[in-house]
């Protein structure tokens, strides 16, 4: 959390009633839709004109966090109105240079357009899931772990990844987090492979709008909003790859390659407390689970906005 995305109902009475600005951070970010543009205001206090007209020689770029997003060339910026290209890439981050003369003194307008996504590959080409996680090593920094709950467990285990909840206190459950940035529109597949070990496990997924949970017991799978959507099995007995595939309000499930839920209406809008991104971990505060987790992949036609900042530099006087 930051100052920007923080509770300021802790330090004023009715603090959220004074908070106008809008507000993004990693934590509070934003989901760029396939086909759509998403505006964003920068205030900036520099003034270039004048820093110019002094002789002066400003460098200024524009970094812009992103996640979840396939394809480069499906991203593009502007700033008032002026389209800015060929950033620089490091991590899931793009940097753009910024004409000086492009910005203002003030409110600027910092417009994001994610062109729609390419018709999808057939099943010979490989797929790419920008949102990954692979079993033999702990998930990386683009995971974050949730909460840190002092009677959990988690360990690399031949090749897989105990995720063990044991307690059932307040505060007792394990997940790891990614904004995959799901999409209220276009698709979005979420696939696991997981071998149940006792108790309940989940996959849990969320657009901001609503969100579902795919809830792991031994004897059965089931999604959390909508229980009677339940496929009965041994989960203990193997690894099972679970592949979601969401459009729209449906959800629909295949296990190890076979059609099982089709999931219709599960993921309607509605269900509040939901993240833009995916998870998977073990149980909730009052209950208890353990399972093993090959791995954990997702991609989506959206992408997510983390952060975007701009820079001001200005060469050492000599």
């Amino acid at each position: 959390m930051t100052v920007r995305d923080g509770n300021p109902e802790a330090w004023l009475a009715g603090g959220r009633s004074h908070r106008t600005l809008p507000t993004l951070t990693p934590f509070s970010s934003l989901t760029l839709e396939p086909g759509a543009s998403q505006e964003v205001p920068l205030v900036v206090g520099e003034d270039l004109k004048a820093a110019r007209a002094a002789g002066l020689e400003p460098s200024v770029n524009a970094h812009v966090r992103l996640r979840g997003l396939a394809g480069l060339e499906r991203f593009s910026l502007a700033l008032n109105g002026k389209p800015l290209t060929t950033p620089t890439v490091t991590e899931d981050w793009l940097d753009f240079a910024v004409p000086p003369e492009a910005l203002i003194v003030g409110s600027n307008r910092a417009t994001m357009v994610l062109a729609p996504a390419p018709a999808r590959p057939d099943a010979a080409v490989a797929e790419t899931w920008p949102a990954r996680f692979e079993g033999g090593a702990l998930p990386g920094k683009e995971w974050t772990k949730d909460p840190p709950a002092s009677n959990c467990l988690v360990e690399v285990r031949d090749g897989a990844l105990l995720i063990a909840d044991r307690g059932t206190a307040n505060g007792d459950y394990c997940y790891f987090r990614n904004p995959a940035g799901i999409a209220r529109g276009g698709e979005t597949v979420i696939e696991a492979r997981v071998k149940v070990v006792s108790g309940v496990s989940s996959l849990i997924f969320g657009n901001g709008d609503t969100g579902q949970r795919l809830r792991l017991y031994p004897d059965r799978v089931e999604f959390y909003h909508d229980p009677t959507a339940s496929v009965q099995m041994d989960t203990t007995d193997n690894f099972h790859t679970y592949r979601l595939s969401l459009r729209g309000e449906n959800a629909a499930l295949t296990i190890d390659g076979q059609p099982r839920l089709d999931g219709k209406g599960c993921f309607r809008p509605g269900r509040s407390g939901y993240r833009n991104g995916v998870a998977f971990g073990a149980a909730n505060s009052p209950e208890v689970g353990e399972a093993l987790w090959s791995y954990v992949r997702a991609r989506s036609d959206g992408a997510t906005l983390l952060d975007l900042v701009l820079s001001v530099r200005y060469p050492a006087r000599p």
